[in-house]
């Protein structure tokens, strides 16, 4: 959205707020021919017109901005609220940066920082990380921290390799410390892989400012996570959620620990029972066996005693009984 004022003098800037007004290209070449509009670029050079007083730290104390009227800077391409007064463009900016790239490519960002040490710091960042592992790191620059999570190939593995080449980075006062900007890091980094499916996006192939289209959402976040109370809460709100996402998993797994255990005391209770069984087994078979045997004693015993009395009786009937007279002398 423009404003439009009477006087450039008239707007004071708040906090860490930086007016600037970009420097115009020449419109004429050295020989004195006038270039078309349309070929006339855009510079990124831009001249300090006045500064707020700068933001609070956490103590309250004022952080003094680092650049004054009538310095020149560097400024972003995109970012930063546009003021009109009559004819005249100006933009006012905040002392933040936030980027997405490819290695070194910048693919989207929401830079609104018209100090040059500040916008100058994502790209002095960028060659320096490593890919071959995830990262998750913080580096301080005087009033400012800066903080990146670097993805890594072993992050995406049933993905497009170049995914593990991507770094969410975001600069910020170090009043904010270390855990709202990791929130918005995490945020952004969802959803600019919700937007840019890996399966599908090859990041290496994009140009620079290849996803600019999410310029809009990065400023959303920052303003929603970096400028807001309620973006403080929503950022611990990620951080509470995450560790009792963790706790969860955490619970489940004791949980089914503790299962397995209840089971293997089970088993072992078995076991033992099943030992118990097979000793009384034992034993129990042991005494029916001489059981049988002392039966088979007894019956062949019988069955001999049995025999023996047919046969005197046979020979008893031959030799007539009870005399035996035909078997003996008289």
């Amino acid at each position: 959205m423009t404003t439009a004022l009477k006087s450039i003098k008239s707007l004071s800037p708040l906090l860490d707020r930086i007016l600037v007004q970009r420097v115009k290209a020449e419109a004429k070449t050295a020989g004195g021919l006038f270039l078309p509009e349309s070929s006339v670029k855009e510079l990124n050079e831009a001249k300090v017109l006045a500064v707020g007083p700068g933001g609070l730290d956490k103590e309250g104390k004022r952080v003094t901005p680092s650049v004054a009227p009538g310095d020149k800077v560097l400024i972003p391409q995109y970012g930063g609220s546009p003021v009109k007064v009559g004819e005249e463009e100006y933009s006012l900016f905040r002392d933040h940066d936030s980027c997405i790239a490819y290695r070194t490519t910048i693919l989207t960002e929401h830079t609104t920082s018209a100090a040059s040490q500040t916008s100058s710091l994502a790209s002095l960042i960028l060659p320096k990380i490593d890919h071959r592992t995830p990262q998750k790191l913080t580096y301080t620059h005087n009033q400012n921290f800066i903080h990146y999570i670097a993805d890594a190939p072993s992050d995406h593995p049933s993905s497009d390799p170049s995914a593990g080449g991507l770094t969410y980075l975001v600069i910020a006062s170090s009043s904010f410390g270390r855990r709202i900007p990791f929130g918005y890091l995490v945020e952004i980094k969802s959803q600019f892989l919700s937007r840019y499916a890996p399966s599908t996006t090859d990041f290496a192939s994009l140009p620079p400012y290849g996803c600019a289209d999410f310029n809009p959402r990065l400023k959303e976040l920052m303003v929603k996570f970096g400028t807001t109370e309620g973006g403080k809460q929503d950022a611990l709100g990620d951080v509470q959620r995450d560790i009792e996402s963790v706790r969860g998993i955490m619970t489940e797994n004791i949980e089914r620990v503790l299962e397995r255990g209840e089971r293997i005391d089970l088993l072992v209770d078995k076991t033992d029972r099943l030992g118990v069984g097979a000793h009384d087994f034992r034993v129990r078979s042991r005494g029916l066996k001489r059981q049988m045997w002392w039966k088979n004693v007894k019956l062949m015993v019988l069955l001999g005693v049995v025999v023996v009395f047919l046969v005197y009786l046979f020979v008893g009937f031959g030799c007539g009984l009870p005399a035996w007279s035909r078997c003996t002398g008289n």
